[in-house]
């Protein structure tokens, strides 16, 4: 995740796959309780002992309250002197390449990113067509400099 990434200067590159705007969803989570209550099911269908992520118990109010954290041009500053690679499917219908690849792209060239690189399959969410394609882009990304 960017947001935790920007907190160590000594993590020098950053890939994102199918990343999410979680600065907009922390507002639509505010503003719309039905919003708030899908949020909170999907993530506890992720939350761990049954799902592979661990995080807060009050993650909701904690993602409002720090939502500025999660802004895309407050990050696209602390992170334009890292290598990123922001990787996304066409049609990923979760987290959509318009709401958030394109717009954390077009933020970290205007701040003059240093090192950013963007990459788009023709797949879904899931890159169950392109897994080994995508695995090769990273790679090739990584060990590229």
């Amino acid at each position: 995740m960017p947001a935790g990434a920007a907190q160590y200067s000594e993590i020098k590159k950053i890939f994102m796959i199918s990343g999410r705007d979680f600065c907009k969803e922390s507002l639509k989570i505010q503003q719309d309780p039905a919003n708030a209550k899908e949020v909170s099911i999907n993530l506890e269908n992720i939350r761990s002992p049954n799902g592979p992520v661990l995080f807060k118990e009050d993650l909701l109010s904690d993602l409002v309250d720090n939502r500025t954290i999660f802004d895309i041009d407050h990050l696209s500053l602390l992170l334009r002197d890292r290598g990123i690679l922001l990787i996304g499917g066409w049609d990923d219908s979760v987290n959509s390449i318009e709401d958030y690849i394109l717009p954390f792209y077009r933020a970290l060239v205007n701040n003059n990113a240093v090192n950013v690189k963007i990459e788009a399959l023709q797949d879904d969410h899931e890159f169950l067509n392109s897994r080994d394609r995508l695995v090769k882009i990273i790679i090739d990304w990584l060990y590229r400099e």
